[in-house]
C-alpha cells in the first residue's frame, strides 16, 4: 500500500488510517473496526433500498401487475425482474460485507496466535497472566495446553475459531496491545 508523506496508510472511505509505528495487532484491531463500520453502513444502505423497492412495489402494484396477468398477482409483482435484480444487487452486497468482516475476524485470531506462539512463557505468565488461558479457552483448547504443542497445531484451528477469539479480545484489549508492543520492543 501506498503511504503518505507522513507515514500513514488510508483505509477507504472511512479514511481510518494506519500510522507506521502500529503493531501488527493494532492494525488487525482497526482493520477490523473498518470492516464493522462498512457492515453497518451496507446493512443500512440495504435496508433503505429494500423499503424504497417493495414500497414502490406496493404503492405501483396495478400497473406493475398488468404486464404479468398471471393466477398469482402478488409473487409476479413482488418477484418481478426489477425486484429480483435489486434483491440479488443488495444480496450481493451484504455478502460482501460480511466475508470482508469474517476475512478481517480470521486475520485477527491469526495474529493473536501469532502473538501468543511467538512469545516467551515467561514474558506471559509474569505480565500478562490472564491473555494466555482466555486464549486458550476461546480456541476451545484445555488451559494447560503447553506453548510448544500450540505451535504445531494447525492454523486453520485458529480460522474456525476465531470468533471467540476476537470477543476474547476485544474483552481484553488493552492488554492484548501491551503484549504486541512488548513483542515489538524485544525485537
Amino acid at each position: 500500500m501506498a503511504r503518505t508523506k507522513n507515514g500513514e496508510i488510508p483505509m477507504g472511505i472511512f479514511h481510518i488510517t494506519l500510522r507506521a509505528d502500529m503493531t501488527e495487532l493494532e492494525d488487525a484491531l482497526q482493520r477490523k473496526t473498518a470492516r464493522q463500520y462498512w457492515l453497518a453502513g451496507v446493512l443500512a444502505a440495504s435496508t433503505v433500498t429494500l423499503l424504497a423497492v417493495f414500497s414502490y412495489t406496493w404503492l405501483n402494484f396495478d400497473s406493475l401487475y398488468d404486464p404479468y396477468l398471471s393466477a398469482y398477482p402478488r409473487v409476479s409483482t413482488v418477484f418481478s425482474p426489477i425486484n429480483m435484480t435489486v434483491i440479488g444487487i443488495v444480496s450481493l452486497a451484504n455478502g460482501i460485507a460480511f466475508l470482508c468482516l469474517k476475512r478481517a475476524q480470521e486475520r485477527l485470531a491469526l495474529v493473536a496466535f501469532m502473538l501468543i506462539s511467538h512469545s516467551d512463557s515467561s514474558l506471559l505468565k509474569s505480565a500478562y497472566p490472564p491473555l494466555l488461558p482466555s486464549f486458550l479457552s476461546a480456541a476451545g483448547l484445555p488451559e494447560a495446553y503447553s506453548l510448544s504443542s500450540l505451535k504445531k497445531m494447525n492454523m486453520r484451528h485458529f480460522l474456525v475459531t476465531s470468533a471467540p477469539i476476537n470477543r476474547t479480545i476485544a474483552r481484553n484489549k488493552n492488554e492484548w496491545i501491551a503484549l504486541s508492543k512488548a513483542m515489538v520492543s524485544r525485537s
